[in-house]
């Protein structure tokens, strides 16, 4: 009897221990995704200011780029091997430390990216993330994927200009916000941005047929980059758009098999540019004139 009591004892001692442990273990691992979400919002609230100030030498931008990139690196290589013990259920998180997780992976390879969007999926339905998180997300992975986006979250800034430009966007993606209870949070960035971009910035609506290039023109200067404007762009043999102000162009077409130069031309001035393919929705490039 004292012998079974005291295997019982040791059984209940173990159990204790191993609790103990795994709310140890799990305090650790939320440490961890926390300091890594800090230092990922802390680091990208530079790079933006510095972005947004048009006396930004570029070689700062450059410098404080790379140095967002490694850290980027860096806390993936912290948090994405315990949201692997997460999705193992080896390991129990707060919704905190899940939704901190989500920037994580939110500014991960697109390969990253692709691997947890069931994680992400699950996050918005059980309310860990709200719609504006999950539809920025669901934008990201199809515009890293050259397609066209469906909630107008993804938007390209270029480094020399300044100038914002939203990534195309589905015909359909009305229908396929509205399926998806979502179709208030895309109007929402409609408005938002038809009010806030000039005209030739207005976001592009594509078919599944269509296939959108768009880009920038500049010559180089002393310092840095300077938008050349009035340049004209053909394909086809036809004159598609002009590149405006800050060198900004952009144009849409059918898509085809059979691919021919884009032409780009200014009084004597000319330069050929090819597409990589039409496999895609788009395609962005910038020319050096």
């Amino acid at each position: 009897m004292k012998k079974l009591i005291a295997a019982v004892s040791l059984i209940g001692s173990s159990i204790a221990i191993t609790k103990a442990q795994t709310m140890e273990n799990t305090m650790n691992f939320e440490k961890l995704i926390m300091k890594a979400y800090h230092a990922d919002q802390e680091n990208r609230t530079i790079v933006e200011k510095l972005l947004l100030d048009k006396s930004t030498p570029q070689d700062s931008l450059k410098k404080y780029a790379l140095q967002l990139k490694k850290s980027d690196m860096m806390n993936q290589k912290v948090v994405l091997p315990i949201l692997d013990k997460y999705i193992a259920s080896e390991v129990k998180l707060s919704d905190s430390s899940l939704n901190a997780a989500y920037y994580i992976v939110q500014h991960a390879s697109k390969e990253d990216q692709e691997k947890y969007s069931n994680f992400v999926g699950k996050l918005y339905k059980n309310q860990v993330i709200n719609k504006n998180e999950y539809t920025r997300f669901i934008d990201r992975v199809l515009i890293r994927n050259h397609k066209a986006q469906v909630y107008l979250k993804q938007a390209h800034m270029d480094a020399d200009v300044k100038d914002i430009y939203p990534f195309p966007l589905k015909a359909n993606a009305k229908e396929i916000a509205k399926n998806n209870n979502l179709l208030e949070e895309l109007e929402k960035e409609i408005d938002i941005k038809t009010k806030s971009f000039p005209a030739e910035y207005a976001p592009v609506f594509i078919m599944d047929d269509e296939f959108v290039v768009f880009g920038h023109i500049k010559k180089k200067d002393e310092q840095s980059n300077v938008p050349v404007s009035d340049v004209e762009i053909s394909y086809g043999g036809k004159v598609l758009a002009k590149s405006n102000q800050n060198g900004f162009y952009s144009f849409k077409i059918i898509k085809s098999a059979t691919i021919v130069d884009i032409l780009f031309t200014k009084g004597s001035i000319f330069m050929n540019k090819k597409l990589d393919s039409m496999d895609k929705d788009w395609q962005m490039i910038d020319v050096l004139f």
